[in-house]
């Protein structure tokens, strides 16, 4: 998670910075991701896909999730 944003640049709270394009939040009851499907970011189940370390694809990370 972040610490503080200031116009374009991110501050991450272990003290890295960097410029970030979009922060999105949102809330909801069940996530719906089917579209994400066509960038090979699903598992057969539908769930993300998450590695230690690393995304499914670069530049798509998510949080919150289950």
């Amino acid at each position: 998670m972040f610490a503080r944003l200031d116009g374009s640049k991110v501050e991450w709270i272990d003290g890295r910075r960097g410029l970030v394009e979009v922060v999105l939040l949102a809330t909801g009851y069940r996530p719906i991701l089917d579209y994400l499907a066509p960038l090979g970011a699903l598992t057969s189940n539908g769930r993300t896909i998450r590695r230690a370390g690393s995304r499914a694809r670069r530049g798509l990370g998510n949080l919150g999730l289950e």
